[in-house]
């Protein structure tokens, strides 16, 4: 086997464009029907259960909210019969195919994003929503150094529903907070993920590997 040095890898921040503006809970009042998306390859049943069960009991409590799961895979039919179990269908649409894709429309009328799982590479679903100016929740042992807790985004225990519950409870009880969270996510995004950074870090990485 061929073994790369590691001193020899370089690790280039994906280049995006955020929006200039947090984009959730945009509406006047606060009696508006607030968009959750989920986001993610449906692999595994239990990395999205917990967090169904997250979205039924914000639903029981008399949150005017409308649910998006996004995402191919194989766990999607044992997930939309557990929402059936759970009386959500009504307020929970499955969207299947490219991720990547779709997100970005659905990004223009959400206000909010859960990632449910960790990814082992950069989570793409993530930083296009956190481009698009969405708070962002992912679990705890994220491997995504642009997802700060209480900075950048929060993070939950992974797999607890009830500590995603209290999260986003939290986004909805102080929206001018949460909003400054994306503001200043937005503006970290513009420091570290910018598409100029990125073609320039690649170049000079294709330079070193020449000298």
């Amino acid at each position: 086997h061929h073994i790369v040095d590691p001193e020899k890898i370089k690790i280039i921040p994906p280049g995006i464009c955020p929006a200039s503006e947090a984009r959730c809970f945009d509406s006047d009042g606060e009696d508006q029907v607030v968009s959750i998306v989920l986001a993610g390859d449906l692999v595994s049943y239990h990395a999205f259960s917990f967090a169904l069960d997250s979205l039924s009991e914000l639903h029981q409590s008399g949150c005017d909210c409308a649910f998006f799961v996004m995402g191919p895979g194989p766990a999607e039919r044992r997930l939309r019969l557990k929402a059936d179990r759970l009386g959500i269908t009504d307020v929970l649409t499955f969207v299947g195919g490219g991720v990547d894709q779709q997100l970005s429309d659905v990004y223009k009328s959400a206000d909010v994003f859960i990632s449910p799982a960790p990814s082992d590479k950069v989570n793409m679903q993530s930083l296009l929503a956190m481009s698009a100016g969405l708070p962002v929740l992912a679990p705890a042992d994220t491997k995504d150094d642009f997802l700060i807790d209480h900075e950048t985004a929060l993070l939950f225990e992974p797999r607890s529903s009830k500590d995603l519950n209290l999260k986003l409870e939290g986004l909805f009880f102080d929206r001018a907070r949460t909003r400054a969270m994306v503001e200043k996510a937005l503006d970290y995004l513009r420091a570290n993920h910018s598409p100029s950074a990125m073609v320039s870090a690649t170049a000079a990485a294709y330079r070193s590997m020449n000298t």
